[in-house]
């Protein structure tokens, strides 16, 4: 069994053969989150996402650690 789901526009597949079908289903999920959350704060292409509020300031802003660094 493997996890499939669209991020980033690209198809992404999570295999875990080494864990049985719940754990890999979690696993699944938690990569997903990950993607999401990824997509949420670096995407150019949303609105909405933490870069694109930095691309737009008109002057300084406060941002998170990660797309600090």
């Amino acid at each position: 069994m493997s996890t499939r789901f669209r991020a980033m526009s690209t198809d992404v597949t999570v295999f875990s053969p080494g864990l049985d079908p719940a754990g890999e289903r979690a696993l699944g999920l938690a990569v997903q989150a990950e993607f999401e959350a990824s997509e949420r704060r670096f995407s150019r292409f949303r609105a909405d996402s933490e870069l694109s509020q930095l691309n737009r300031a008109a002057g300084p802003m406060v941002v998170s650690i990660p797309l600090f660094a």
